[in-house]
């Protein structure tokens, strides 16, 4: 368990220097940025899961000109915008086609698990036309807790939830779940008599 967050840390490490190396590569040209970007989908798939070991669940809450869809969050990376091609997609021409992205990351040694972190735009770092507004104020980039609202645009907004699972953390069971009664079939043929 402690050697599986050990590796957590370090590819969490490993792609915070790749995403300034990106930076870097994005004022050197195109091809550069892109050779990085793939680096990064790279190593942000080596990072082990580790929601089993956290008992927690992470859920985006999405209203848009569709209604309302619910994601469970368990990847390392999410793309969210207009365009089909992202990992969670917002219907609404007030949404730029990758207008954020959710990048999972762990928590410091004390805690276990990880969080996810919303940054404006796309992995390549272009912002979104409107930006992020986050709990009321406009930012760039903001580390999610639980009952946090992020809004793209007009009518369109998400709730970022953490559900902690204490059931199967303390591996208690409520009685009321196995309150039941049996009935022997003989018994009801009794009754008609």
């Amino acid at each position: 368990m402690i050697r599986n967050r050990q590796l957590v840390y370090e590819r969490a490490e490993e792609m915070a220097a790749l995403y300034r190396e990106q930076l870097l590569a994005k004022q050197q040209g195109q091809a550069a940025a892109l050779a990085v970007e793939e680096e990064i989908a790279v190593v942000a798939e080596e990072i082990p899961s580790v929601t089993a070991e956290s008992n927690e669940s992470h859920l985006l809450i999405i209203e848009d000109d569709q209604g309302r869809k619910e994601f469970t969050l368990d990847r390392p990376t999410y793309s969210i915008g207009r365009d089909r091609e992202c990992d969670i997609r917002l219907v609404s021409q007030f949404v730029s086609r990758r207008h954020a992205t959710l990048v999972r990351l762990p928590h410091d040694d004390k805690k276990r698990g990880y969080y996810y972190r919303i940054v404006d735009g796309d992995a390549k770092g272009k912002t979104s036309s409107n930006g992020l507004m986050i709990n009321g104020r406009k930012i760039p980039a903001h580390d999610l807790k639980n009952e946090d609202e992020v809004v793209f645009g007009p009518q369109v907004r998400a709730i970022y939830y953490l559900v902690r699972d204490t059931m199967r953390a303390t591996g208690q069971t409520d009685n009321a779940e196995y309150n039941i009664t049996l009935i022997n079939a003989g018994m009801t043929e009794d009754m008609e008599d």
